[in-house]
């Protein structure tokens, strides 16, 4: 129940009896005030961080402050629009569109870095380094008292004398 949210264009009225539909369904019994809060939960964050639920003790109430709070920012913006509500400083951000993404998460490249990829021939390579491919490696495993640093460190200086 708490993971159902209101749909982009659905209207309060349907999105509470849709939620009421379902806790029809559920057969665990939630006291009120929990439903609200679930009810709540589902709605959009400019609704949902005006809404005080410790005021909000029913659906019926919720649906109304909601309303309210829809029919209070629909006037706003429309006053916004017509141009006879004006803010000094800066503009008012209202929530018409819930998809609208602030052009901070977008990053313009500044500098790229390329790398240039050239194919070789693997046989030719060998040929040319000395190396054998199919040479069996001997499988080396660290001694019962020894730890991991002292395994390395023996291992580099063995590969250091059969090198040199």
């Amino acid at each position: 129940m708490s993971s159902i949210k209101r749909r982009f264009a659905e209207s309060i009225g349907d999105y509470l009896n849709r939620f009421r539909s379902l806790k029809a369904r559920c057969f665990t019994q939630v006291p009120k005030h929990e439903l609200v809060q679930m009810a709540v939960g589902g709605l959009d964050y400019s609704i949902r961080k005006k809404i005080d639920q410790t005021f909000v003790k029913s659906m019926s109430q919720l649906a109304d402050r909601v309303r309210h709070l829809e029919r209070l920012r629909d006037l706003v913006q429309k006053a916004i629009q017509e141009g006879r509500l004006k803010f000094a400083g800066r503009r008012m951000k209202i929530d018409a569109d819930p998809l609208h993404q602030e052009e901070a998460l977008f990053v313009e490249p500044v500098e790229i870095n390329m790398v240039e990829i050239t194919e070789y021939d693997e046989a030719g390579m060998l040929e040319q380094t000395g190396e054998n491919p199919d040479i069996d490696i001997a499988e080396v495993y660290p001694r019962a008292d020894e730890d991991l640093v002292d395994f390395l460190y023996r291992c580099k200086n063995k590969e250091m004398r059969n090198a040199g």
